[in-house]
């Protein structure tokens, strides 16, 4: 998982190439598509997103375990059906923190490198 974070940046890139591109192992050997081209816009989000999963999924995990489940079981002792107490137990305090992860996602994607 956390792979790409100490890897350089490209290699994700040259990954991509190897495995999706024209002649890739995946899309032309198996799957058998000729014309496939994972230059451009699709490419650039799909590596972004490979690249930059570790970030979010540590913000996330740490989100995740922070969740108590009071909310939760206060609505069960109240006398809550379980789709609400699932709706209200775990959902408006994950906004703030997915939007956290979001930002700092971005901010990373758009930052300079400083392995040069």
């Amino acid at each position: 998982m956390l792979l790409p974070l100490i890897s350089p940046p490209f290699t994700a890139a040259i990954a991509l190439i190897f495995a999706l591109g024209p002649r890739g192992l995946i899309s032309y050997h198996v799957f058998g598509l000729t014309n496939v081209s994972i230059y451009g816009l699709s490419g650039t989000f799909l590596s972004e997103t490979l690249t930059y999963f570790p970030i979010a999924y540590l913000t996330l995990k740490a989100v995740h375990r922070q969740h108590r489940p009071e909310p939760r079981d206060s609505a069960f002792s109240l006398g809550a059906r379980r789709w609400r107490r699932l709706q209200d137990g775990h959902r408006p305090p994950r906004h703030p923190r997915i939007a956290n992860a979001f930002l700092l996602v971005s901010a990373a994607s758009l930052a300079i490198s400083p392995r040069r």
